[in-house]
């Protein structure tokens, strides 16, 4: 069976869920109350007044709204369509009817992807609406609402979509209960991995191991200083400035530098951690690997 029959398949599936629209409803409708809020004025972020505008709120808003509340909502549409399929013995039903174990995993990976893409159009559409209609200034409208850097940032968002993604399926299969797999996935997102790395970072020698788990590698595409070269050039001479300065007070005053040490380590967290092309690979790389995981742990258990 080629693709296209499966991605069919699933489509009808899924557009019948209603779990599918309410959740969808739900995200679309606070993305366009936080558009409103950001198109209404100033409004502070880290601190500082921001007035969004295209080009530069496309960053802005995939690091103020669109990143958090995606990596909840569409591993929740995610599980409640993919685990529930074992509850309900729909899987088993469908290698009864004719799918092989391949294709019926196949179907929903051919799901996730369409998830994500999905959810980068709920990001994309409404932004790129909203930051065409206030555009009033006419320097404003002469410059381009997208950038040759935007379209990497759109590239990176798909990535981190399909990542969430991909680990959410991965607990659909291996849970196999809609709720159960729904809490766990959550409670690994939000709360156990990054419980790890903190861990892992109170001893300096294993703090590199922290930029390697799955959710730190999709994080880190994200990053905005990734897409702002000058400013992480300036922040990169600071921190260099810094540690220097850091050598000099260990000696002469160290609960200083203690605190100096600190800062400039809580200031490198904002760089990303490898190269654009490095942090795809990567993405990739753990995609893949988890996708190739689930079903090794699908095809060895029973429908």
């Amino acid at each position: 069976m080629n693709f296209l029959t499966l991605f069919q398949i699933e489509l009808i599936k899924t557009t019948r869920r209603t779990a599918f629209w309410v959740t969808n409803g739900v995200f679309f409708l606070l993305a366009i109350i936080v558009l409103l809020v950001m198109t209404s004025g100033n409004v502070r972020v880290n601190e500082e007044s921001t007035t969004f505008a295209l080009p530069e709120g496309w960053s802005l808003m995939i690091n103020n709204f669109f990143k958090v509340f995606s990596t909840f909502f569409l591993p929740t549409v995610l599980i409640l369509i993919s685990a529930s399929e074992f509850t309900f013995k729909t899987a088993r039903q469908n290698i009864i009817d004719g799918l092989s174990k391949e294709e019926f995993f196949s179907a929903k990976v051919l799901l996730t992807f369409a998830l994500a893409f999905l959810y980068f159009l709920l990001y994309f559409i409404p932004v790129l609406l909203f930051g065409y209609f206030t555009k009033t200034d006419s320097a404003l409208v002469e410059t381009s609402m997208i950038r040759l850097s935007d379209l990497t940032l759109f590239g990176a968002f798909f990535t981190f979509l399909l990542g969430y993604g991909s680990i959410a399926l991965f607990f659909s299969f291996l849970i196999r209960s809609s709720g159960a797999a729904l809490g766990v996935s959550l409670l690994y997102l939000l709360g156990v991995e990054g419980v790890f790395r903190w861990i892992l970072a109170l001893k300096d020698s294993l703090r590199p191991a922290t930029n390697y788990f799955p959710t730190a590698i999709f994080e880190d595409l994200l990053k905005p200083l990734r897409y702002d070269t000058e400013k992480a050039e300036k922040l990169t001479q600071q921190i260099a400035t810094a540690r220097e300065q850091l050598e000099q007070m260990k000696e002469a005053a160290p609960d200083q530098a203690k605190m100096m040490e600190l800062s400039i380590n809580n200031a490198s967290q904002s760089l990303p951690n490898t190269s654009t092309t490095e942090a795809f690979l990567l993405a990739w790389g753990i995609i893949v690997l988890i996708f190739f995981v689930t079903y090794m742990i699908y095809k060895k258990r029973d429908l």
